[in-house]
């Protein structure tokens, strides 16, 4: 029986990026399942009072230089967004319309297209362009959009206050910056 990491994300995040790009080759040497699980970085932080990093320029600051150095450190390719941040609230409700592998399909391409491309997924007609018309209408519907919301309280409920959040079990590991402590703990499982 393989144990499972569940990932909790937005394609906002330029954190989430960067784990998206490595949890599966971790997963995998790991012999883990990974289960992604999109949420609403807003709302995530709404609801932790947490500031959003773009409301301290200090820390927007350091958040411009210290990414784009992962990113060349992990050798993983990254144009910073031109439209930081942008609104992926329908982005993420796609992904709560499709599972598994097309889930996994989707977010990269969401992700390459805000991190690497620089396109706003915010705007409509690029969503429209990527993901297709059938699937941004159905991500319109109330229904999905509460899906989205639920899965983000529920994070929250365990602990979450920003993204990425991974969890094995009970275990909370927040950040790209603790993915090592996550593989320490499944090493000694």
């Amino acid at each position: 029986m393989s144990t499972t990491i569940e990932f909790y994300y937005d394609v906002l995040s330029p954190y989430a990026y960067i784990a998206f790009r490595r949890l599966p080759g971790m997963a995998k040497r790991l012999n883990a399942e990974l289960q992604l699980h999109p949420v609403s970085l807003p709302k995530i932080l709404e609801l932790a009072d947490n500031t959003p990093p773009v409301q301290v320029p200090s820390r927007l600051a350091y958040i411009k230089k210290d990414v784009p150095a992962l990113a060349r450190y992990y050798g993983i390719p990254l144009n910073w967004a031109s439209r930081f941040p942008s609104r992926t609230g329908r982005a993420m409700s796609v992904l709560c319309c499709v599972e598994g592998e097309q889930r996994k399909e989707l977010s990269r391409k969401l992700f390459d297209a805000y991190w690497i491309e620089g396109m706003d997924l915010g705007d409509e007609e690029t969503l429209v362009s990527l993901v297709g018309e059938d699937l941004v209408e159905q991500a319109s519907q109330e229904s999905v959009r509460q899906q989205l919301d639920e899965s983000t309280a529920k994070v929250v409920e365990r602990g979450a206050f920003g993204v990425p959040t991974c969890f094995v079990g009970d275990e909370m590991f927040f950040g790209n910056d603790r993915l090592f402590m996550l593989q320490v703990y499944l090493n000694q499982e």
